[in-house]
């Protein structure tokens, strides 16, 4: 009859070493992304304005719901402070490949800039970065 009880006592042991290894791995911040896509197109050429926006997940920007900002509200008297995070250069770099690749699936999904294109401005602000460029066109004048 014992044999039962260690056998459930390291099933239990064995989960609960499974479900904390899967909280470390998981502790890492996660960046969430949205994008916002603008088709700019008159009579004489088409373009574009793309930007992307980050933001951390409230669960890391407001902590779990002991040390949260909202469950530290009334009675208790500590400071706050929202979190704040940095990108580091490989961080960005990243952000930025995972915008063009986003971009050119606009691009494509919206039928436009079949010849290539030209980002013109790049702009990079503290939780986004912003594109504004131009359809290549094919030059019809022949060249003599």
């Amino acid at each position: 009859m014992k044999a039962p009880f260690y056998r459930i006592i390291s099933i239990f042991t064995f989960s609960t070493l499974v479900l904390l290894t899967g909280c470390v791995a998981n502790d890492e911040s996660q960046l969430h992304v949205r994008h916002v896509f603008d088709k700019r197109i008159t009579t004489q050429s088409s373009g574009f304005a793309f930007s992307m926006t980050w933001f951390l997940p409230p669960e890391e920007l407001f902590g779990n719901q002991k040390n949260s900002i909202f469950a530290n509200m009334g009675l208790k008297s500590t400071k706050h402070q929202i979190p704040r995070f940095s990108i580091d250069n490989e961080t960005r770099l990243k952000l930025e490949d995972i915008a063009i690749k986003r971009l050119e699936n606009e691009l494509e999904s919206n039928q436009m800039c079949p010849h290539g294109y030209k980002i013109e401005q790049i702009k990079w602000l503290e939780r986004s970065i912003e594109f504004v460029g131009t359809c290549q066109q094919i030059d019809s004048t022949p060249k003599t």
